[in-house]
This record gives C-alpha cells, structure tokens and sequence, in this order.
C-alpha cells in the first residue's frame, strides 16, 4: 500500500509539472531553442534584418516616389469622393436627393471658392437655413471619405512600385506577408492622416478661411469644373 501511495504522489507530481509547462506563454519557444539552440534566434535576426533593409530602401526609393505623387494621390481621393457622392444623388428615387444633386457643386464651389459662410450659400442655392447646406455638403463624411480612398491609391501606389522596382528577395518577402506594408509605409500613412487632420481643424464660421492643402485641392478641383 505504501508504494502504491507513494506512486500516485509521484504521479500526481508529474501532472502538475505537465500543466506548468504547457501553460507557461514561452513553452513552445523554449521547447524549440533546446532542440536547436541559437539558430531559432539567428533566423529570427535574419528575418528582422531583410525587413530592415527592405525598410531602407523603402525610405530611400519609394518615399520621394510617393512624395512626386502626393498631390496626384490627393486630386484622385477628392475628385473620386465628390463626383461618387454626386452620383448618389443624382441617381436617387429620392425627389429631395436629386435636387440637391442640382445644388452639391454649387454649395462646394460657394464655399471653397468664394468662401461665403452656410448661411448665405442657402441663400443662393434656393435653401432657407444655413443647416440645410451643412448637411448637404456634409465635410465631415467627405474628409474622412477621401482619406479612405487615398490610403486606398497609396497601397495601390506601393504595390506596383514593388513589382515593379524593388528587389526580388523583397518581392517575395512583400507576396509572403501582404500586411507588412502597413509597417513599411507609416511614414506615408501618418502624412496623409495628417494631412486630413489639418483640414478637420479648420474652423467654419462666418469668416472662415480654407487654408489647408485638402482644402485648397478641393477649391482647384471646384475652380476646374
């Protein structure tokens, strides 16, 4: 009875140390560093070394790219935001919708161009209520909406530029992991949030100024039409 007990103690024993190990986080590395040693490590150094290099020459190659393109990117986002917005109420089966239809390049061009505030864009569009032309411009949506789709044109942008120019090791590594771009191109990615975020800033009074370069891109975009 005695090495009976004494078994199930050491059974017991070694049960515990079972679920210590299997749920500590590191088990599995620590399990793959005793059977090879350093060479988990030294993979893992070669792997942030390639993402490293391909960083560099992102910076190098592909920023003053991006740069030349810029304000490219930034027309296309607009445009393609106003003229999809346009279309929506053109096509609507809304009677109230498709008027506005009438009335949306109008109100931008009123506000953007001739800088006059809601109110008075009311006046000359057939509106009573300065509301009434906030809602129909709606800047909040059409910002955020044209950040979307120039972060859209940026990855577009960056996908050709690495079938195109970069090295094949780094092609590769780009077609192996898709989302490492968001890595690579934060630099650019935080220019365009900025970008917009000086626009959100600006203030919309009755003496307002749009001085910002999404919104003087929005008054050549109105000023062309």
């Amino acid at each position: 009875q005695a090495l009976k007990d004494e078994l199930i103690q050491i059974r017991r024993l070694i049960d515990h140390h079972r679920r210590n190990l299997y749920q500590s986080p590191s088990w599995e590395r620590s399990l793959i560093e005793a059977v090879h040693g350093s060479h988990f490590n030294d993979l893992e150094e070669l792997e942030q070394r390639r993402i490293e290099e391909f960083y560099y020459h992102v910076e190098q190659e592909f920023q003053p790219y991006y740069r030349q393109m810029r304000l490219q990117l930034l027309d296309c986002s607009l445009e393609t935001t106003i003229l999809q917005r346009l279309t929506y109420l053109r096509n609507s089966s809304s009677c109230k919708l498709v008027k506005q239809s009438a009335q949306y390049l109008s109100a931008l061009r009123y506000f953007y161009v001739s800088g006059l505030p809601m109110r008075e864009i009311a006046a000359q569009i057939g509106e009573q209520h300065g509301y009434q032309v906030s809602r129909l411009l709606n800047l909040k949506a059409l910002r955020e909406d044209s950040q979307r789709q120039m972060l859209l044109l940026l990855h577009n942008l960056f996908t050709d530029w690495v079938k195109e120019k970069a090295e094949p090791e780094h092609r590769q590594m780009w077609e192996e992991q898709p989302g490492i771009a968001i890595q690579l191109l934060d630099e650019s990615i935080a220019d365009i949030r900025n970008m917009f975020a000086q626009a959100e800033a600006e203030k919309y009074d009755g003496h307002h100024e749009n001085n910002s370069l999404v919104a003087q891109r929005i008054r050549n975009f109105c000023i062309g039409e």
